[in-house]
């Protein structure tokens, strides 16, 4: 999914965050990975041994989190989601590409995605 936000009225400077979905831990540790896909775009990543939910920020964020929290998910008693964050100002474009697989993804097939979002 590739969502595009704009900011288009601000009255006070606070910090503005958007998160993927909560990806429950299963029979082993969420793993978090940080794949660095050129000089400014990198993939983060959650994988749970099931699923891999990715968050790539395109525009306008400050900063990447991997958020890991307890009793929250009925599923799990241990989830962890991304969260991109930023400060909240007048007319700021946000984009972010949230992408979701079954398997571990390589980084060829993220940059495949990317490139065809983009164009």
């Amino acid at each position: 999914m590739l969502r595009e936000d704009v900011i288009t009225s601000c009255s006070s400077n606070n910090q503005l965050r958007l998160g993927h979905y909560s990806l429950p831990e299963k029979d082993t540790p969420i793993f978090t990975e940080t794949i660095k896909l050129n000089k400014d775009l990198s993939a983060y990543t959650i994988n749970n041994g099931e699923y891999t939910l990715l968050m790539i920020p395109l525009e306008g964020w400050d900063d990447v989190e991997y958020v890991f929290t307890e009793n929250l998910c009925p599923i799990s008693h241990r989830c962890a989601t991304i969260n991109a964050v930023t400060k909240a100002s007048e007319n700021k474009k946000l984009k972010t590409l949230m992408l979701f697989s079954k398997k571990k993804m390589r980084k060829h097939e993220i940059m495949k995605i990317v490139k065809s979002k983009l164009n």
